[in-house]
């Protein structure tokens, strides 16, 4: 079977930079914000986040560092 494309074989850098920012409205509210940036040689990928967290318990402050938003799907993220 012939191929499409030509093989080929490279190296390169690849990079992954992202951050979180939350602020505390009230004892049980939060408001916050997440972006992300992915690199490689043939893909690029830029993601971005606005959330709301409640939670059922009143918090002092916003735990630090900040916890991630993780799908239930994804499994207990500790």
């Amino acid at each position: 079977v012939e191929s499409t494309y030509e093989g080929q074989s490279s190296t390169g850098l690849g990079f992954n930079l992202g951050g979180e920012l939350e602020y505390m409205l009230a004892p049980q509210v939060s408001i916050g914000a997440s972006i992300g940036f992915d690199n490689a040689r043939d893909y690029e990928q830029f993601n971005g986040m606005g959330f709301l967290r409640y939670w059922f318990r009143p918090q002092a402050q916003v735990p630090m560092p900040p916890s991630r938003l993780v799908p239930d799907w994804v499994g207990d993220p500790t």
